[in-house]
Protein backbone atom coordinates (compact mmCIF):
# COMPACT_ATOMS: atom_id res chain seq x y z
CA UNK A 1 0.00 0.00 0.00
CA UNK A 2 1.03 3.50 -0.52
CA UNK A 3 0.32 6.78 0.73
CA UNK A 4 0.22 9.69 -0.74
CA UNK A 5 -1.47 13.61 -1.02
CA UNK A 6 -3.79 14.07 -3.91
CA UNK A 7 -6.40 15.80 -5.93
CA UNK A 8 -9.90 14.65 -7.50
CA UNK A 9 -9.99 15.12 -11.37
CA UNK A 10 -12.83 13.27 -12.46
CA UNK A 11 -15.31 10.98 -10.95
CA UNK A 12 -18.11 8.61 -12.35
CA UNK A 13 -20.66 6.24 -10.80
CA UNK A 14 -19.10 2.96 -10.97
CA UNK A 15 -21.22 -0.70 -9.80
CA UNK A 16 -23.99 0.20 -7.25
CA UNK A 17 -22.38 2.07 -4.80
CA UNK A 18 -18.47 2.95 -6.57
CA UNK A 19 -16.79 5.66 -7.78
CA UNK A 20 -14.50 5.28 -10.73
CA UNK A 21 -11.57 8.35 -10.28
CA UNK A 22 -9.29 9.86 -12.28
CA UNK A 23 -6.48 11.02 -9.11
CA UNK A 24 -3.43 13.22 -9.30
CA UNK A 25 -0.44 12.84 -7.09
CA UNK A 26 3.11 13.52 -7.24
CA UNK A 27 3.62 10.50 -8.71
CA UNK A 28 1.10 11.18 -11.78
CA UNK A 29 -2.52 10.75 -12.99
CA UNK A 30 -3.76 7.80 -11.57
CA UNK A 31 -6.99 5.75 -12.02
CA UNK A 32 -8.93 3.89 -9.21
CA UNK A 33 -11.85 2.86 -7.61
CA UNK A 34 -13.27 3.97 -4.45
CA UNK A 35 -16.03 1.61 -3.15
CA UNK A 36 -19.01 2.88 -0.55
CA UNK A 37 -18.12 6.29 -2.52
CA UNK A 38 -22.35 6.94 -2.44
CA UNK A 39 -22.06 6.73 1.83
CA UNK A 40 -19.28 8.92 4.13
CA UNK A 41 -16.34 8.17 2.16
CA UNK A 42 -18.28 10.20 -1.14
CA UNK A 43 -18.42 13.24 0.88
CA UNK A 44 -14.62 13.34 1.57
CA UNK A 45 -13.85 12.78 -2.31
CA UNK A 46 -14.32 15.90 -3.45
CA UNK A 47 -12.58 17.68 -6.43
CA UNK A 48 -10.39 20.74 -5.63
CA UNK A 49 -9.18 19.76 -1.75
CA UNK A 50 -6.06 18.06 -1.36
CA UNK A 51 -6.66 14.78 0.17
CA UNK A 52 -4.66 12.10 1.75
CA UNK A 53 -4.89 8.85 0.05
CA UNK A 54 -4.03 5.03 0.55
CA UNK A 55 -4.16 3.31 -2.60
CA UNK A 56 -3.67 -0.80 -3.21
CA UNK A 57 -3.45 -3.13 -6.56
CA UNK A 58 -0.76 -3.66 -8.97
CA UNK A 59 -2.41 -3.40 -12.02
CA UNK A 60 -3.00 0.43 -13.35
CA UNK A 61 -6.93 0.05 -11.83
CA UNK A 62 -6.02 0.86 -8.13
CA UNK A 63 -8.19 0.81 -5.66
CA UNK A 64 -8.79 3.47 -2.78
CA UNK A 65 -8.44 1.74 0.81
CA UNK A 66 -8.32 5.14 2.61
CA UNK A 67 -9.08 8.68 2.09
CA UNK A 68 -8.73 11.68 4.34
CA UNK A 69 -8.90 15.66 4.03
CA UNK A 70 -5.25 16.88 4.12
CA UNK A 71 -6.35 20.72 4.45
CA UNK A 72 -9.88 22.71 4.33
CA UNK A 73 -12.23 21.58 1.58
CA UNK A 74 -12.40 24.63 -1.49
CA UNK A 75 -15.11 25.37 -2.33
CA UNK A 76 -15.14 27.16 -5.49
CA UNK A 77 -18.16 29.14 -7.46
CA UNK A 78 -18.59 31.04 -10.19
CA UNK A 79 -15.50 31.44 -12.73
CA UNK A 80 -13.02 30.31 -9.90
CA UNK A 81 -15.00 27.12 -10.04
CA UNK A 82 -14.86 27.34 -13.96
CA UNK A 83 -11.44 27.80 -14.31
CA UNK A 84 -10.47 25.01 -11.81
CA UNK A 85 -12.67 22.38 -13.83
CA UNK A 86 -10.72 23.32 -17.18
CA UNK A 87 -7.86 22.79 -15.17
CA UNK A 88 -8.85 19.61 -14.35
CA UNK A 89 -9.98 19.23 -18.00
CA UNK A 90 -6.89 19.84 -19.50
CA UNK A 91 -5.09 17.41 -16.46
CA UNK A 92 -7.44 14.36 -17.35
CA UNK A 93 -6.84 14.79 -21.40
CA UNK A 94 -3.18 15.74 -21.56
CA UNK A 95 -1.13 14.07 -18.66
CA UNK A 96 -0.47 10.52 -19.53
CA UNK A 97 -1.24 7.94 -16.79
CA UNK A 98 1.46 6.83 -14.33
CA UNK A 99 3.54 9.54 -15.35
CA UNK A 100 5.47 11.44 -12.32
CA UNK A 101 4.71 15.17 -12.20
CA UNK A 102 6.18 16.40 -8.43
CA UNK A 103 6.32 20.00 -9.41
CA UNK A 104 3.06 19.85 -12.24
CA UNK A 105 1.28 18.99 -8.60
CA UNK A 106 3.01 21.20 -6.50
CA UNK A 107 1.72 24.39 -9.13
CA UNK A 108 -1.38 22.75 -9.30
CA UNK A 109 -2.12 22.52 -5.66
CA UNK A 110 -1.28 26.62 -5.14
CA UNK A 111 -3.41 27.41 -8.48
CA UNK A 112 -6.26 25.46 -6.85
CA UNK A 113 -5.37 27.44 -3.51
CA UNK A 114 -5.40 30.87 -5.17
CA UNK A 115 -7.86 30.59 -7.76
CA UNK A 116 -10.75 32.97 -5.57
CA UNK A 117 -8.48 35.70 -4.76
CA UNK A 118 -6.08 35.82 -7.52
CA UNK A 119 -8.12 34.41 -10.64
CA UNK A 120 -6.05 35.59 -14.02
CA UNK A 121 -3.10 36.00 -12.77
CA UNK A 122 -2.91 32.26 -11.47
CA UNK A 123 -5.17 30.38 -14.40
CA UNK A 124 -3.04 32.16 -16.92
CA UNK A 125 0.44 31.26 -15.55
CA UNK A 126 -0.65 27.39 -15.01
CA UNK A 127 -0.51 26.64 -18.96
CA UNK A 128 2.40 27.89 -19.70
CA UNK A 129 4.31 26.63 -16.68
CA UNK A 130 3.41 22.98 -18.14
CA UNK A 131 5.18 24.50 -21.32
CA UNK A 132 8.13 25.69 -19.53
CA UNK A 133 8.12 21.86 -18.15
CA UNK A 134 8.51 20.56 -21.91
CA UNK A 135 4.85 19.53 -22.12
CA UNK A 136 2.29 20.69 -24.30
CA UNK A 137 -0.84 20.34 -25.98
CA UNK A 138 -0.61 18.54 -29.11
CA UNK A 139 -3.84 20.48 -30.58
CA UNK A 140 -1.58 23.71 -29.82
CA UNK A 141 -4.65 24.71 -27.42
CA UNK A 142 -2.45 25.47 -24.30
CA UNK A 143 0.07 27.73 -25.88
CA UNK A 144 0.42 31.26 -24.29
Amino acid sequence: MQSSLAFILHSRPYKETSALMDIFTPEGRLRAVLRGARGKLGSVARPFSMLEIELRGRTELKTISRIEPAGEFNFLQGHALFCAMYLNELLVRLLPLNDPQPLLFEHYQLTVQGLGVYLNSWVMGFPSSWIVQGRHCRHKCCIV
